[in-house]
């Protein structure tokens, strides 16, 4: 058994607005909320990719911080986009089992700008 690259799958974080100290994410596109959102894995998996991208720069310098939280503990995925550019993207080993719990988290000093991000987590199956 390992993890195949053939048999993967998305999960895609989207969020109007300008994420505010600590947030956290839902899957599919809904504003960001202070609680976590934590979404229940069905199958042994890797997170082995996790690409974030901003509608506009932050403004001012400014950097947003996301990271994908499992069982509520931050794991080594992390990206961060830095204002003059919009996108990041993180490649690894995160292993998740079945039932574990994972969340999106954003973290910032007060971006000026609405950002509207997205954050895509691409998984690979245990076969």
């Amino acid at each position: 058994m390992a993890y195949s690259q053939e048999h993967s799958f998305p999960i895609v974080f989207c969020a109007a607005g300008a994420p505010v100290t600590a947030q956290f994410m839902y899957p599919g596109w809904v504003a960001m909320t202070a609680n976590e959102v934590q979404i229940t894995m069905p199958v042994k998996c890797r997170l082995a990719n996790m690409s974030g991208n901003h509608r506009v720069a932050a403004g001012g310098g400014l950097a947003v911080a996301y990271t994908v939280r499992v069982n509520a503990v931050a794991s080594a995925a992390t990206i961060t986009i830095t204002d003059p550019a919009t996108e990041a993207e993180w490649e690894g080993q995160v292993d998740i089992a079945a039932n574990d719990e994972i969340s999106v988290t954003a973290v910032s000093a007060n971006v000026g700008a609405t950002v509207d991000v997205t954050v895509a987590l691409r998984f690979l199956i245990w076969m």
